[in-house]
């Protein structure tokens, strides 16, 4: 197995979190983000987002509601969750909280 060196690409601060975006040697997109959301907070504020890349996302602080058109996911601190890429989503949660998240292409 052989490791592949992450370039920096870029670093974008938005609303309340940052974005690392980077590019591996073999070509593929990966982002990498640290969100602090506020009490009653939600991504997007309106509607559902959705990505071009799967999406990875751990829980690093309090509880995070994830949701689709379909589910509602309840998330603890400490749990993980996997978003197919192009998957309509929102997240949010009733107490303040930060999660990390990876954008895989």
């Amino acid at each position: 197995m052989e490791m592949g060196k992450i370039e920096i690409g870029s670093v974008i601060a938005s609303a309340g979190y940052q974005t690392l975006k980077a590019v591996d040697t073999d070509g593929s997109h990966v982002s990498v983000g640290r969100v602090t959301y506020e009490k009653n907070g939600r991504i997007p504020p309106e509607g559902l987002a959705a990505h071009e890349e799967d999406e990875y996302v751990v829980v690093l602080k309090g509880k995070l509601t994830f949701g689709t058109r379909e589910k509602t996911y309840e998330l603890q601190e400490g749990d993980f969750h996997f978003m197919p890429k192009g998957t309509e989503h929102w997240c949010g949660g009733e107490e303040e909280g930060e999660f990390l998240y990876i954008l895989v292409k």
